[in-house]
């Protein structure tokens, strides 16, 4: 795929994850390896995404388990 790939004059690569380790930046990697000469960007999560508190969380999965029998007898 770098070969084919490489003649390219710009390349946008949208990350599915956090860019930082992503596959993103190792195929921007091999391709400066395999003399890419143009433009590369890489689009995805930059920072980390905080979530709900563990107990917030267990409380709403509780209830949403609790609710979902009596959703499915009416």
């Amino acid at each position: 795929m770098i070969i084919s790939v490489r003649e390219y004059e710009k390349i946008i690569f949208f990350e599915e994850g956090i860019i930082s380790g992503g596959i993103g930046e190792h195929f921007s990697k091999e391709l400066l390896e395999y003399g890419f000469k143009g433009e590369y960007h890489v689009k995805g999560i930059s920072k980390f995404i905080k979530h709900r508190q563990l107990k917030a969380l267990w409380i709403s999965l509780a209830s949403t388990v609790i609710l979902w029998p009596h959703i499915f007898v009416k």
